[in-house]
């Protein structure tokens, strides 16, 4: 144990995932251990309660992109222009150019219209924002493809009036994120497969499970504002599909579970809830269908 919690940061923070999952397990009332944590199998968690027993394996996904490193970069440089601007940058893929590149082409587009080439870099947007205005902000965004999003503004009592002043909205969008993230997913997936495998399933009442956290990987839109297109979930669903058939094709694995977590923000961007779904995905339920009338 003192190795998980001494080591690289990625591995201490598997270790709190795993021991998150063994804690949820237990406080419903499972019988449940850390096999691996104690050397006596290769599993992240065991969990018993009433004749089922289930083999888990906890995976995550994290961010491996230059979205933060950008957005400090871009709105450094906003706040030292005085610059109030929503900037909607739409890219390829995850990006490989430099940060430092990637920050002056925006910079020189904004001050000079000319966006240079940049492989990576398909389409920016620029739309003034009003430097005092009323709260909320009354702003609207697609949610399709974002990869990342930080809002920064005052907020307090202006001219009499509680007001929004000095906006600034970055958004970073990745054509390419469905692609990306499923195949990390398939790769974390063929890695729970190698360890689960190793366990031999004696009777019908034991169950083999993946448990996948893509809250960091899928992202959350942070922003004072309300929209029912906040919530579509393209995304989640195409990735529900692609598990489905990835369980079809390794029948001796019973279901992946998919955690979310979801951000909840009162009209001026406040925290008030934090939610942690379960997708539970099996191979033999049928996808969900909608009819648009």
């Amino acid at each position: 144990m003192q190795g998980r919690l001494h080591g690289n940061p990625e591995q201490f923070d598997d270790f709190v995932n795993e021991l998150f999952v063994a804690s949820n397990y237990a406080s419903n009332f499972f019988r449940t251990n850390m096999p691996e944590l104690s050397g006596s199998e290769s599993i992240d968690v065991y969990a018993e309660r009433g004749g089922i027993e289930i083999w888990c394996e906890c995976k995550k996904l994290r961010r491996r992109d230059p979205y933060t490193e950008l957005a400090i970069g871009l709105m450094q440089w906003l706040h030292e222009k005085g610059m109030n601007l929503l900037l909607d940058i739409t890219f390829t893929q995850a990006p490989r150019e430099k940060s430092e590149l990637i920050i002056k082409a925006i910079e020189s587009y904004i001050e000079k219209g000319h966006l240079e080439g940049m492989d990576s870099l398909e389409r920016l947007t620029v739309l003034p924002l009003a430097d005092v205005s009323d709260a909320p902000l009354n702003v609207k965004i697609s949610p399709e493809n974002v990869e990342y999003l930080v809002y920064a503004a005052y907020i307090g009592v202006f001219e009499g009036r509680l007001k929004i002043k000095d906006p600034k909205i970055l958004i970073f969008r990745n054509n390419n994120k469905v692609k990306e993230v499923i195949n990390r997913i398939e790769h974390k997936l063929e890695e729970a497969y190698g360890q689960l495998k190793m366990i031999k399933v004696s009777y019908r009442g034991e169950r083999k499970v993946v448990q996948i956290d893509v809250s960091d990987a899928i992202g959350a839109i942070v922003v004072p504002y309300y929209d029912e297109g906040v919530y579509k979930e393209e995304m989640l669903r195409n990735i529900e599909n692609f598990c489905k058939d990835w369980l079809l094709k390794h029948p001796d694995i019973d279901s992946v579970v998919l955690v979310i977590r979801r951000i909840h923000l009162d009209p001026f961007g406040h925290l008030y809830a934090i939610v942690v779904e379960y997708r539970t995905i099996t191979p033999y339920t049928p996808p969900g269908w909608s009819v648009l009338t």
